[in-house]
């Protein structure tokens, strides 16, 4: 007989004993419909029919004031589940984009728990010139909004992503110098993960960024392999009574 497929709802894996799926982050009971702790991350979920989050990092975790059900902190995506999607759980996104104005190289950018990504860019008020020539001019860090190539997904801890996020809210009140060649938006990824603790290589352009990204978040990932793994690998005494008759 076939055993029974270990991914129910939304696709996440549910525990073969304690009947609760695993949404990286924290564990939800399908019986209850509740999760078993509260979100934690300042952000909301994912609308599934449009490109925005319905709500934006604000002074109350996971809450809007506006919206009663985004009180809730138990529930699955504000009991509407049609509509949103709960992203998985603790995780740093980076992608990049393809270039617009006559730029070769693309663009990259970096986001936590959310598809949607911050970018550094020259403001538009610098000299096209001037950023060309690799002259400091003033910068300005914001949502992107190019043609996406493709997204990687770096495992992180809640800790991780709070830093993260804390590096891109300081830069979007304190926009940092573009520099086409020593403070662009590969630096600006570079520096983001690293105020998180991630280590990615230290490079120039938008496609050796991503996939330095790329080789971390597979290290990460066989990382956790491998623990889960140690976690699962049973020890002496367990083996002895496999043995006996």
């Amino acid at each position: 007989m076939a055993a029974a497929a270990p991914y129910k709802f939304t696709g996440k894996e549910r525990d073969g004993e304690s009947g609760l799926d695993f949404f990286i982050a924290r564990y939800y009971s399908s019986g209850y419909g509740r999760f078993l702790s509260p979100d934690e991350f300042t952000g909301g979920p994912v609308d599934a029919y449009g490109s925005n989050d319905p709500l934006a990092p604000g002074p109350l975790p996971h809450a809007d004031v506006s919206n009663p059900q985004s009180l809730a902190k138990y529930t699955y995506t504000w009991n509407n589940p049609i509509r949103y999607v709960d992203p998985n759980g603790h995780d740093v996104t980076v992608t990049p984009y393809q270039g617009r104005g006559g730029n070769p190289f693309g663009h990259i950018g970096l986001g936590v728990n959310t598809n949607r990504t911050q970018g550094l860019y020259p403001s538009p008020q610098a000299s096209t010139r001037d950023v060309l020539r690799g002259k400091p001019v003033p910068g300005v860090v914001q949502e992107d909004t190019g043609r996406a190539e493709r997204t990687v997904v770096i495992p992180t801890t809640k800790e991780e992503d709070q830093q993260v996020q804390q590096f891109i809210n300081n830069a979007v009140q304190n926009p940092p110098q573009y520099d086409l060649n020593d403070n662009n938006c590969s630096d600006f990824v570079r520096q983001g993960l690293a105020a998180g603790g991630i280590t990615v290589d230290d490079v120039v352009r938008p496609e050796a960024q991503m996939q330095s990204a790329e080789r971390e978040a597979r290290r990460r990932r066989d990382e956790a392999e491998k623990n889960k793994k140690k976690e699962n690998k049973p020890g002496k005494n367990e083996k002895e009574e496999e043995i006996k008759p």
